[in-house]
């Protein structure tokens, strides 16, 4: 967030921006354009972005939603060069937009393809924008430079991380990775060039010493964490309580099913990330304060976006399909093998299926209930304490190893339920 300050700041860093006297009334009226655009863009993509992705994720085309983000971050774009700031702003802006959108994860799976090709395109297009005579002039204080920047970052986060982190040895690994220069600067470089801030040598002696530190950090921060884990003998600290809820989980359907699940995880305080893909089902959610997000489970690069950058330990698949479920478990174990997967089963064989699999728990939704329906019955019909303990430790068996499932399901009556 630190760009959008300055990115606001370079044109007043401009040669001749104070060298003539501007009318109050003037400035006032380039602030209050510049307010207005940005409000609008908030604005827009606060009450009028989702409505709109929901509108176009009913069609089921998939180009369609692409396009729209494309659209959403141009316009956004032309509407702060119209208000005389910059075009980099506008796209900063309506990407934080898209990002805090419920469509989040399904767009970011449909842009990945463009992304990697784009950004690989923007950095050879940063390379060759670089004088090389400049570079050669100037190699070792360049390479200075980049030494400096990077120790100083290192140590500047490493003191940050220190304050606020009590395990011994995070800091120091927070700032041996955290020392390039960053793909920003690339940003801010040319425009101060463009704006007259700076002198075309210098942009290219700053893109220059950026460039550097971001071919140093990877080996940097490789030789930092070995000279911690050997010398300083860090070790991952140990959770305190083995009875703590860790990690996040990913649900996958937000159904009746889906949303007894979700309220189980949310009374812990466990971080659960819900995909579905009813954008009426999303707006419901939103009502009620459930954020939901846009996305089809049975889409790889869906269940990457989603579990990217999260700590999932679990993912509970809850949809009300089997083939879709079957198939969700498929590409789960295929591709994250270490996360648990707790599965909604839709029949007997459904179940079976699914222990065939191996998936690490599995359940009929109609199963739990109807046992509780029955004792309910049976206590009605003059059910005696002993009976009714009998019947819940046999309940108890039943439910949470593979085998006694197997068995459970081979006890069960023919009939799908």
């Amino acid at each position: 967030m630190s760009v959008v300050p300055l990115l606001a700041l370079l044109p007043l860093l401009a040669p001749g921006a104070d060298s003539h006297v501007v009318e109050f009334g003037d400035t006032l009226i380039a602030v209050g354009r510049i307010a207005a655009c940005i409000g609008i863009v908030v604005v827009a993509g606060r009450y009028l972005l989702n409505p709109f992705l929901a509108l176009l994720a009913s069609t089921g085309a998939r180009e369609v939603m692409t396009a729209a983000a494309l659209l959403v971050v141009l316009g956004a774009a032309a509407l702060m060069q119209f208000a005389g700031m910059s075009m980099a702003l506008g796209a900063f802006l309506a990407g934080v937009m898209l990002a805090g959108s419920n469509y989040r994860h399904e767009l970011e799976a449909d842009i990945e393809p463009f992304r990697g090709l784009l950004l690989a395109l923007f950095f050879m297009g940063v390379g060759m924008s670089i004088d090389m005579g400049v570079v050669m002039a100037r190699l070792g204080l360049i390479v200075a430079a980049a030494i400096v920047i990077t120790l100083l970052k290192a140590g500047i986060v490493a003191a940050l991380f220190r304050a606020t982190c009590p395990n011994r040895g995070d800091g120091a690994r927070a700032g041996s990775v955290l020392t390039a220069a960053g793909e920003f600067s690339f940003v801010l470089i040319p425009f101060g060039v463009s704006l007259g801030a700076m002198g075309t040598q210098e942009g290219n002696l700053f893109a220059a010493i950026a460039a550097v530190t971001m071919m140093i950090g990877p080996p940097f921060a490789t030789l930092s964490d070995m000279a911690l884990a050997r010398w300083l003998r860090v070790r991952l600290p140990e959770p305190d309580d083995l009875d703590e809820v860790r990690g996040s989980a990913l649900l996958i359907g937000f159904g009746r099913f889906g949303q007894l699940v979700s309220q189980c995880l949310l009374a812990e305080s466990v971080e659960a990330i819900i995909l579905d893909n009813d954008p009426e089902m999303i707006k419901s959610a939103g009502r009620f304060g459930f954020k939901v997000y846009y996305g089809d489970g049975l889409r790889l690069d869906v269940l990457r976006a989603a579990i990217s950058g999260a700590d999932v330990r679990l993912i509970a698949v809850c949809v009300d399909d089997r083939l879709a479920a079957t198939r969700i478990v498929e590409l789960a174990q295929a591709e994250f093998p270490d996360v648990k997967l707790y599965v909604r089963s839709f029949d007997r064989r459904h179940s079976l299926e699914l222990l065939a699999k191996g998936v690490d728990y599995e359940v009929r939704e109609t199963f739990e209930s109807a046992l509780e329906f029955g004792r309910a019955a049976l206590e009605a019909l003059g059910l005696t304490p002993e009976t009714r303990a009998r019947r819940q430790g046999l309940r108890a068996q039943a439910r949470p190893s593979s085998a006694s499932a197997s068995s459970r399901s081979k006890a069960s009556p023919p009939a799908a339920n």
